[in-house]
């Protein structure tokens, strides 16, 4: 039996044709007999209304100079239906590169449950050490030592940079690549790339949460629990006001003086959980935030009238 399960067998299975008017269905490769199915999406154009409210706001906003690019996807979660504008576009994801860590890292635990409990200490060198544009609670102490489960939980809530470099030092390399390549995005890193991630794309680590198409369900669970707790409690979350609970992740970037600010979640609208991604590039990251903030209260309250 253990011959079978490891002789070599030609793989019946082809990614799926992906084309603007057809079904994309993402299935995660490598296996000979199971064909798992990761993510699924049709394009929907059945909101003109909140459209055309978006589109208007995002042309005055770009011509009040808050911001040079503006990219949106939308999409609720329980019926499918879509929006996304300038969705071609490439930013830096940033500091949302730390939600695909933390998907490899749970996955790696899946793999060896003692690997949530593995002490690392943090003794990177203070000119090795990235100091970033947003700060949130205590970051980690150099000297001191945390499990891989208290820094996943610093890298998501507090956006801590550190613990992202101390967890890349311990997640295993092959696990983290392959949660792009399962996804067909670009691995990050590139020599001389800069921008190279669309909101579509970013979307697919999100939507493998809550469809628990990747991790186990518990995994999943506790992944998008720890993103609730975030401490960036502009963009997204300011737009949707404290009666409804936000899973997201924000990132931010200054490239020569160009600053991009993203926010990424899931908003849980009673019985209409919907997914989020907003890209922006401008001048200022106050201007940006307030973008985010103000695209996300019309989806708001498009979404508590209807």
């Amino acid at each position: 039996m253990g011959f079978f399960l490891h002789a070599p067998v030609k793989s019946i299975f082809k990614p799926s044709p992906q084309t603007p008017e057809q079904y994309v269905i993402s299935h995660q490769r490598g296996y000979n007999f199971i064909n798992p199915l990761l993510d699924f999406e049709q394009p929907y154009k059945e909101m003109p209304r909140l459209e055309a409210k978006i589109k208007d706001y995002i042309f005055k906003a770009q011509k009040d100079g808050k911001a040079k690019n503006i990219s949106i996807y939308f999409r609720q979660l329980n019926t499918g239906k879509t929006i996304s504008f300038n969705d071609r576009l490439k930013f830096s994801p940033a500091s949302l590169l730390k939600v695909p860590l933390m998907i490899a890292s749970l996955k790696q635990a899946e793999i060896d449950p003692n690997f949530l409990y593995l002490p690392v200490t943090f003794d990177i060198p203070p000119d090795e050490q990235t100091v970033p544009n947003f700060r949130f609670g205590e970051p980690i102490e150099f000297g001191q030592t945390y499990t891989v489960e208290e820094l996943i939980a610093r890298l998501i809530i507090n956006s801590d940079n550190n613990a992202g470099l101390l967890l890349l030092q311990v997640v295993d390399g092959g696990v983290l690549d392959r949660v792009y390549s399962d996804l067909e995005i670009v691995l990050p890193n590139l020599p001389g790339v800069e921008n190279y991630m669309t909101v579509k794309e970013y979307s697919k680590f999100i939507r493998i949460l809550f469809n628990s198409t990747y991790l186990t369900r518990e995994m999943s669970e506790s992944a998008l629990y720890i993103m609730s707790l975030s401490h960036f409690d502009g963009g997204i979350v300011r737009g949707v006001g404290p009666d409804v609970t936000v899973a997201h992740k924000f990132g931010e970037r200054d490239i020569d003086g160009v600053k991009q600010l993203h926010d990424c979640g899931i908003m849980y609208f009673e019985n209409n959980p919907s997914l989020i991604c907003i890209m922006t590039r401008g001048g200022k990251f106050d201007d940006l935030e307030t973008v985010i903030a103000d695209v996300t209260k019309i989806v708001a309250d498009h979404i508590n009238k209807n």
